[in-house]
């Protein structure tokens, strides 16, 4: 796969989106030389692509730079829902928990129906010993997955994660 993405690369150079999604990929296989050239290239290329600092958080954080990794956490432009929620699960991985709650209320401000932002802010408030606040979002993703008219095996398994992870929390 890697051959065919560098080929790719030599083809399109100029497309940060591709330099960014490259960049990505290179940093999963340790490559993080290579990996670090394409981000900032990406960036060059258009500054506004927050999936870039994204990349290169996810980066600096491989090769142990977590100041870094926090700045390009602090340099998102332009946040998409997505983008808010990886960039609160990467905070979260910090203990920066306040923080990953936060952006989680934005992606919820943009998206307010997808139960997975509900459950990520459930399972961050399990881990700050907040039962109250993380039950009342098991039961707030409850209701959006039920309102999901996808019948799809996919939401059925989604709904049903849901509801054990909100019967173990009450049996705590």
């Amino acid at each position: 796969a890697n051959g065919k993405l560098s080929e790719a690369l030599g083809l399109v150079p100029q497309e940060a989106l591709f330099n960014a999604l490259y960049g990505e990929f290179l940093t999963s296989q340790g490559q993080h030389d290579r990996a670090l050239a394409l981000l900032e290239n990406a960036i060059d290329l258009d500054p506004n692509l927050g999936l870039t600092y994204l990349a290169l958080s996810k980066l600096n954080l491989a090769i142990g730079k977590e100041d870094e990794a926090k700045a390009a956490l602090n340099s998102l432009p332009l946040l998409t829902a997505p983008n808010y929620v990886d960039r609160a699960m990467i905070y979260d991985s910090f203990g920066e928990h306040q923080l990953a709650i936060a952006d989680l209320e934005r992606a919820v401000q943009i998206n307010p129906s997808r139960p997975q932002y509900y459950e990520l802010k459930a399972d961050i408030y399990t881990t700050l010993n907040n039962q109250n606040s993380a039950a009342s979002e098991l039961a707030i993703a409850s209701t959006m997955a039920l309102r999901i008219g996808d019948e799809s095996d996919e939401s059925r398994l989604s709904d049903r994660i849901l509801y054990l992870k909100g019967k173990a929390l009450w049996e705590t």
